[in-house]
């Protein structure tokens, strides 16, 4: 019988005349060679175990001693959930609304040197019509008289920053009629000649905000009314006067809508329907921010409808605004003065026509604000002002 060593594969396979077997000693392996490995072994676990002791050690000396160690760590963390404070009075919410909207703008009108910008200017007179409206809220708590007297400083302000915005507004309006109709108006040298006048119309009312006289004279009215509204005691203005007031708001908003439809759509009937729809949105917004628990849908909705149809109204009084202010120009003088009658009678034709555009889209969105009963918006105040 032939082995692996005496045949030709076990020949090549052979070292240094051996064949490239098992060493015959493997299976008497000595005591010793199994000792020294599992010796080391041995060793090099304990040399583990050590280190992780040690370190568990430095992590409980950087600890505190009462912090317990072990699965309620986690737990032992974690604070206890403080009780939910209770909301201020809506009365003491809307004071501080009010507070800091009246900062808002003595912050504006304080922050330049120079005269206010255009953005500047409307967003002061726009914060000023806001606190004009929620100082309506609180009426039937402060009395007319007081109320009257805070209104006409806030109006006082507002008219003298009313040019400069009166003079932006016009060629604005002057820009979106020509763009409805560039043929008919965009190469008329009358209407080139508006547009220029309106122009230096606007940088003379801007320079008069330059005077530091008459931004002292503003900031002065402000920060005095700042001082009185501080004052006031509003915590006890019951929340059913609130809700009285914004009610009365709605409903006076809704019988001017009706006016405008039954054919009463002059330019004075709009101007003022205009007016009850901005301070329904400013009364309205000025509740949804004193909720305590987020802005409540159904204001929302009314809010955000009223903002929709006073832009639209607001568009409509801008188109009466600048046709008043064409026809008031001189019709006599030098040629590049004077504004011919052919001007004046397309600018008054077309915005006639965009003028009642307006008038109906207006009359759409007011049956979408105003087609419900004044109880419907009175319930909607009333949840927001009872989730206290």
């Amino acid at each position: 019988m032939l082995t692996a060593k005496w045949t030709a594969i076990g020949r090549r396979l052979a070292v240094r005349g051996r064949s490239d077997r098992p060493p015959a000693s493997l299976g008497q392996v000595r005591h010793r060679q199994i000792v020294a490995p599992l010796a080391a072994t041995a060793l090099a676990g304990a040399a583990v175990v050590a280190g992780v002791a040690a370190s568990r050690a430095g992590r409980a000396r950087r600890r505190p001693d009462d912090e317990p160690v072990g699965p309620r760590r986690r737990e032992a963390r974690t604070a206890p959930t403080p009780a939910p404070r209770k909301p201020p009075p809506p009365g003491t919410a809307l004071q501080r609304l009010m507070l800091s909207q009246t900062d808002a703008v003595i912050a504006r009108l304080s922050a330049t040197a120079g005269a206010p910008d255009a953005k500047t200017v409307h967003s002061v007179r726009k914060d000023l019509k806001r606190l004009r409206a929620e100082l309506l809220l609180i009426e039937d708590h402060l009395g007319r008289k007081r109320t009257r007297r805070e209104e006409r400083v806030l109006a006082g302000v507002a008219g003298a920053l009313a040019q400069a915005r009166d003079a932006e507004v016009m060629l604005a309006t002057l820009d979106a009629l020509i763009a409805r109709h560039p043929k008919r108006l965009g190469h008329r040298r009358g209407v080139q000649r508006v547009r220029r006048r309106l122009v230096k119309a606007r940088a003379g009312a801007h320079s008069q905000l330059e005077d530091p006289l008459v931004r002292a004279e503003l900031l002065g009215e402000l920060l005095g009314l700042r001082e009185r509204l501080a004052a006031w005691d509003l915590a006890a203005c019951p929340a059913g006067q609130i809700e009285a007031a914004y009610t009365r708001l709605y409903r006076d908003g809704r019988r001017r809508w009706h006016r405008a439809e039954r054919g009463r759509r002059g330019a004075r009937s709009m101007h003022a329907w205009r007016r009850q729809v901005k301070s329904l949105r400013y009364t309205t917004e000025a509740l949804a921010a004193c909720a305590p628990d987020g802005e409540p849908k159904r204001l929302a909705k009314i809010a955000a409808r009223a903002d929709s149809l006073g832009e639209v109204l607001g568009d409509e009084h801008d188109l009466v605004v600048i046709t008043e202010w064409v026809e008031g120009l001189p019709r006599k003088g030098g040629r590049k003065q004077r504004v011919g009658g052919r001007t004046r009678r397309e600018l008054r034709r077309h915005a006639r026509r965009r003028r009642r555009e307006l008038r109906f889209r207006a009359l759409r969105e007011g049956e979408r604000l105003y087609g419900k009963p004044p109880g419907k918006a009175a319930a909607a105040a009333r949840a927001s002002l009872s989730r206290r």
